[in-house]
């Protein structure tokens, strides 16, 4: 990737991995952030009132390493650890959630192949007790198929936010000039909320014509179309590492 310009749209605090992967290929890499992470709207009242009857749930899925990190956040204020979660067993999207929960002494019992709602609920069949009580920690907005199609088969489903995701502050006109003029060869994206909200800052999706698009994966890639972005490289394997690879493979 030496000489090629790539834009990273990651939250600041998640950006490094990414970046130092480029740049170890050697790409000239530019973060600019289009989210930010913020405490969610109802001030963590959700997932306080799960904390208090964790003994209840027999399964937690976790759909993101955020989610894991700002539930364990709240389980240390309400002062307990990891212990709390006693018998029940948890379900991570991703290597990245399930490495994440692991930093905090948890191995998933379950991690599907597909990193997306659809492959966790192809991995948790059979597995789930008749009438099983569930806990879902994850971003304030996010695809609700997984709680939608747990709930319709018969399982109670608390959907607890622990995060939400906001636009980032950015100056979107001068962005939008920088891409206009060829100042970019590649905009990644690795998540759909850094698609929506870089149009947001932006504006609109065509200064992003000027420029290849990689995505993490198919949900991201989708939510690209749906923005009026046809991705030029979308990761088989949805992980940075993943990302990373398709696009020295498409470069």
């Amino acid at each position: 990737l030496f000489g090629k310009r790539v834009l990273v749209t990651r939250a600041r605090a998640q950006a490094s991995k990414l970046t130092t992967a480029l740049e170890a290929l050697g790409a000239d890499v530019r973060e600019v952030p289009a989210i930010e992470l913020t405490d969610p709207s109802d001030g963590y009242s959700a997932i306080d009132v799960a904390i208090a009857k964790l003994c209840d749930y027999q399964w937690l899925i976790f759909t993101s390493a955020n989610g894991v990190e700002r539930f364990f956040q709240r389980l240390e204020k309400a002062g307990k650890d990891a212990r709390a979660l006693g018998y029940a067993q948890v379900a991570a999207i991703g290597l990245a959630t399930a490495e994440k929960l692991a930093a905090y002494g948890i191995r998933a019992d379950v991690v599907p192949a597909v990193y997306r709602a659809e492959g966790i609920l192809e991995a948790l069949k059979g597995k789930l007790p008749p009438h099983a009580n569930i806990l879902i920690p994850r971003a304030e907005q996010a695809r609700e198929i997984l709680p939608e199609k747990l709930r319709e088969e018969g399982y109670t489903v608390d959907v607890a936010p622990v995060y939400q995701t906001v636009t980032a502050d950015a100056d979107g006109a001068a962005l939008a000039k920088e891409l206009e003029a060829g100042g970019y060869d590649i905009v990644t994206f690795t998540s759909s909320s850094t698609v929506t909200n870089l149009v947001k800052i932006l504006g609109t999706a065509a200064p992003l014509q000027h420029a290849k698009t990689a995505c993490i994966g198919p949900v991201t890639a989708e939510t690209a179309r749906k923005n009026g972005i046809e991705p030029d490289i979308v990761a088989e394997t949805y992980t940075i590492d993943g990302l990373v690879s398709a696009i020295q493979a498409n470069i």
